[in-house]
């Protein structure tokens, strides 16, 4: 699985869902590189956020992505406030964290 970088967000997504599904990751682990540039953001996620349900249907990568579309140049503050709005009106049955960076710049 490649990480797919979406500059218009200024996000990188890599799909590790099958993380711990399986005692030998290096598979799903492949090396690569990727530059951050000035104001770039890397969200590290778990999976209880995508996986949290509002009205029947799971949020997905989708809303994380519209979360990061409108809030995303906004500081770290306010991208995490949104976050949590967003999961603050689901059903959340896992573990929810995000961790924010921003390349300075």
């Amino acid at each position: 699985v490649a990480p797919r970088i979406d500059r218009g967000l200024a996000a990188l997504i890599w799909d590790l869902e099958r993380l711990g599904m399986t005692d030998d990751v290096s598979a799903l682990l492949p090396e690569g590189r990727f530059t951050l540039g000035p104001g770039d953001v890397l969200l590290l996620y778990t999976d209880g956020i995508t996986e949290a349900v509002r009205g029947g249907e799971m949020l997905g990568p989708g809303a994380l992505s519209g979360v990061l579309r409108r809030h995303g140049s906004a500081g770290e503050d306010a991208l995490r406030a949104a976050i949590c709005d967003m999961i603050d009106t689901a059903e959340v049955s896992d573990d929810v964290t995000a961790v924010i960076v921003r390349k300075a710049g």
